[in-house]
């Protein structure tokens, strides 16, 4: 994992729990928010690459902001971890 990488995943754990936690709270609001267009819940891994997707178009309109880059390695590293395995970005 790069040191960016692990830095935002620290960070993010320290102040928000872990991928796995975070993303299902998440999961369970946007479950809630969009209700009756679902046909399933929203799981926790569909929460990071719904945040992929939207740092994603974020550089479409700015490909060269560093912020969203670091944002987008850490939502590939939180990935893996929530997949169980050690994050490589």
């Amino acid at each position: 994992m790069t040191r960016t990488g692990k830095r935002l995943t620290d960070d993010r754990q320290a102040r928000y729990g872990s991928p796995a936690e975070n993303w299902a709270r998440a999961a369970k609001l946007y479950t809630a928010v969009l209700g009756d267009k679902l046909t399933e819940p929203i799981s926790p891994a569909e929460v990071g690459l719904l945040m992929v997707a939207w740092k994603l178009s974020r550089l479409c309109a700015t490909p060269h902001d560093t912020d969203s880059l670091e944002d987008l390695a850490g939502y590939a590293a939180a990935l893996q971890l929530l997949h169980g395995d050690e994050p490589t970005v």
